[in-house]
């Protein structure tokens, strides 16, 4: 069943100023329960009514909703499953009210595991032993001009562990995206460590009891040849005249999540070495306490396309975990905004100072 309603015009064609969101309160539910999914449409951050919203749900369970968006620019999925598994939950602004998702129309998509047996509880803030991800200034910024006649913005990321506990992340061999197929993805779990001896430090070997949370997808990555945790950063530039304006935009990026430079080595409990390193297909990813994961410049998905926007001060806004997929100590600080200048085809950052 749909618990939504809206008034307002419907948009009579895609708008690629469109943000289609879709969250769930949890990612597992256990048999016979409700789940519930809601999806939000904006411009530049502002809800938009009226607007015609299609869900589609495939896995253990296939439905189909039609639906507009109310005055607070959402609208919700409601429904439960009758059998453990997977289900994949996509949405789209139907623009054309045709009752189908069309190539170009703004979607978004989430997972939820149905479970026999009732989904674990996540440990009390007090005993887990969480993460604390953010982003850094970016570097290696630079315009390139691309074959196809486009013009990039080019830049290195990097997503640090700012606290105590690990980010840690396990593949399961599990059909996260309902295609049937088990070869291509598996199930992410966040493994959440609890603090045995109340130090508040995770000491490897000594806190041994865990939480596991599913988290997503893992998938192979042909550009980089290796297997990714989906949706681990966004970057937008956004211009200010007056009011924000977003320029540009990224998909939300994939990463290999790997230990690869110690920022924070005096953060108790950070190792002298790397623990996670490998991207093999039923390899444990993660990063240890104070150590960062680096994306170089040069790496695919590492820019933001350049194609009418003009020279100026901007704002590039980088975002670990936009879809909040990860438990964390704060929630709030994983997004990054670092002014850069655009001129004559090169870019001039100011590192030091944020918007």
């Amino acid at each position: 069943a749909l618990a939504a309603a809206g008034s307002g015009a419907a948009l009579a064609q895609a708008d690629p100023a469109l943000v289609v969101s879709l969250q769930s309160e949890v990612a597992a539910r256990t048999v016979g329960t409700n789940a519930v999914f809601t999806v939000r449409v904006a411009r530049e951050g502002a809800a938009v009514s009226g607007a015609p919203v299609r869900f589609l749900v495939s896995g253990v369970n296939a439905l189909e909703a039609n639906e507009v968006t109310g005055q607070d620019g959402r609208s919700e999925l409601h429904y439960s499953s009758a059998a453990a598994g997977f289900d994949v939950v996509s949405v789209c602004h139907d623009a054309d009210a045709s009752g189908t998702c069309d190539d170009g129309e703004p979607s978004a998509s989430a997972t939820m595991e149905w479970t026999s047996s009732p989904a674990p509880e996540p440990p009390p803030a007090s005993a887990a032993l969480l993460p604390d991800l953010r982003t850094l200034p970016p570097f290696e910024l630079s315009v390139r001009n691309v074959s196809d006649g486009t013009r990039q913005l080019r830049f290195a990321n990097e997503i640090v562990n700012a606290r105590s506990g690990l980010l840690e992340l396990y593949p399961a061999a599990q059909d996260c995206d309902g295609d049937g197929q088990l070869q291509d993805e598996r199930t992410a779990y966040q493994r959440v460590y609890r603090d045995g001896d109340g130090d508040g430090v995770f000491q490897r070997g000594r806190d041994t009891g865990y939480t596991d949370l599913a988290a997503g997808c893992f998938a192979f990555h042909e550009a980089h040849n290796h297997w990714h945790f989906g949706e681990f950063a966004r970057y937008q530039l956004w211009r200010f005249s007056g009011e924000w304006s977003l320029v540009s935009s990224s998909d939300k990026v994939s990463f290999c999540i790997t230990d690869t430079r110690p920022v924070l080595p005096g953060l108790a409990g950070s190792p002298v070495s790397p623990f996670y390193w490998s991207c093999d297909r039923d390899s444990i990813q993660g990063l240890s306490v104070g150590w960062s994961d680096v994306y170089d410049a040069t790496l695919p998905g590492q820019s933001l396309d350049l194609t009418g926007v003009d020279d100026g001060r901007y704002c590039l806004w980088t975002v670990a975990d936009p879809g909040d997929r990860l438990r964390e100590t704060d929630e709030t600080n994983n997004a990054t905004g670092y002014w850069l200048d655009l001129v004559a085809g090169t870019v001039v950052p100011h590192p030091g100072e944020g918007c």
